[in-house]
């Protein structure tokens, strides 16, 4: 049988603890619970950000020799970054807090299945797990070897690999948790052109991004964002049919 690939997403641990407690909440019909749940998504939407995207570009940005264009364009992803963190802070937030736990529970319960122990960098890390296409998965390890043995002229096979992996994380993390809670056709709408922009944002830096990566940073990308693609038991089709499930193996 084929390997099956997924995408872990690390979280720290005060986060996985404030959702096993909201999990642990919601259950209990917790009234405060509305105003929690946008903060700590929100958050961990933020911190997964940083963790993949934040410290790649200031890598970049640190390193010395580099063409002063070269390290304004990073800079300027950094800031891009900044921007997308903000919006998700202020609408995430603003949408979950309508609503009381019994509207939220199947959202933090689809959160909650997603997570699990990977072994990351030799060290065991809470993330959200979600699995991808064969295809893609290897199209994007390929793209990233490429990268790493020096073999790409530039990194934007890599980027648009990146791209649609995001696409599929966009629909498991976000998407699917905004059609659990039912919003009326106004916050939908709101809400769905808040995605768009942010993505569309997303995607543009992150061409500007292939674009201004020289191949001295080809090995230090491809590291990096490997890492976060893993062998993963649970087929794409699976995951599409029954959901994701928690695999303590998984390591």
């Amino acid at each position: 049988m084929e390997t099956q690939y997924a995408v872990a997403l690390p979280l720290n641990d005060l986060i996985r603890q404030e959702l096993e407690q909201l999990h642990t909440s919601s259950v209990a019909h917790d009234s405060s619970i509305a105003e929690k749940a946008g903060r700590l998504m929100s958050e961990a939407t933020c911190h997964i950000i940083d963790y993949i995207f934040t410290d790649m570009v200031q890598q970049f940005a640190s390193v010395k020799e580099m063409a002063e264009e070269k390290i304004a364009s990073f800079k300027e992803s950094l800031s891009h970054i900044e921007e997308i963190k903000g919006i998700i802070r202020k609408y995430f937030g603003w949408a979950v807090s309508w609503f009381d736990a019994k509207r939220l529970k199947p959202v933090i319960a689809h959160y909650h299945q997603l997570i699990n122990e990977c072994s990351i960098n030799s060290a065991a890390i809470p993330c959200l797990i979600y699995a991808i296409p064969d295809k893609l998965a290897q199209k994007a390890l390929n793209a990233l070897a490429d990268l790493k043995d020096l073999k790409a002229d530039n990194a934007l096979h890599a980027i648009e690999c990146l791209i649609e992996i995001i696409d599929v994380g966009v629909t498991k993390l976000l998407k699917e948790p905004k059609e659990l809670l039912k919003f009326n056709f106004i916050a939908n709408k709101t809400l769905d052109g808040v995605m768009n922009m942010t993505t569309a944002l997303s995607y543009k830096s992150l061409r500007k991004l292939g674009n201004a990566m020289d191949p001295a940073l080809f090995q230090t990308a491809s590291g990096h964002l490997q890492q976060f693609i893993i062998p993963h038991p649970l087929s794409w089709h699976e995951a599409v049919d029954t959901g994701p499930a928690l695999h303590p193996s998984i390591s």
